[in-house]
């Protein structure tokens, strides 16, 4: 549903957008970086929606793990 959402604002707007979208393949959650745009036929017409992902996922796990690891260590400290 948040991805049709997405595509939806993206069409309303008329503009490209960027979102932060979780989708699952298979059993496992995926995060991506995805930038939307409408495409333009010759009239100026949109004639469809395009998109380009990025799979940030590995990258979330590692800036919670070392947020997680910074939290712990600045616990020690005090």
């Amino acid at each position: 549903d948040k991805l049709t959402s997405n595509d939806k604002e993206v069409l309303s707007r008329d503009s490209p957008l960027e979102f932060e979208e979780i989708a699952k393949l298979g059993e496992e959650e995926r995060v991506y970086s995805s930038v939307k745009f409408p495409l333009k036929d010759e009239a100026g017409e949109t004639c469809a929606l395009c998109g380009i992902s990025t799979d940030i996922t590995e990258k979330k796990n590692a800036v919670s793990a070392l947020a997680k690891l910074n939290a712990d260590l600045e616990r020690r400290v005090e």
